[in-house]
């Protein structure tokens, strides 16, 4: 936002999931800084990276988090929770990117 860096996130084909999971491509950290918080930028780079990974031929797109409520408004849907290769547990969701 005016030539500063508000935000960020990250799209890769593997988060924090044990190799056994074939769930791919994840959207990693989300991130805004405190400034530019509640201007709906987080919503902004989701649905990029949701437009990505359909650009790329996926279908589905995972992301990771331990908030609850957080990602539901963005259309994801819970799978479960998940052990990490931390050894924590998370939540797994997913959201189609077919329109």
């Amino acid at each position: 936002v005016n030539g500063k860096v508000a935000g960020f996130c990250t799209f890769a084909e593997k988060d924090e999931l044990p190799e056994e999971y074939k769930f791919t491509p994840f959207i990693g950290f989300v991130f805004v800084d405190e400034p530019y918080r509640g201007k709906r930028l987080s919503e902004l780079m989701i649905q990029s990276a949701i437009l990505y990974a359909r650009e790329l031929g996926y279908e589905k797109i995972y992301i990771m988090s331990g908030e609850i409520g957080l990602y539901e408004k963005y259309g994801f849907e819970k799978l479960g929770d998940y052990e990490t290769i931390y050894g924590s547990i998370d939540q797994l969701f997913v959201k189609s990117t077919i329109l």
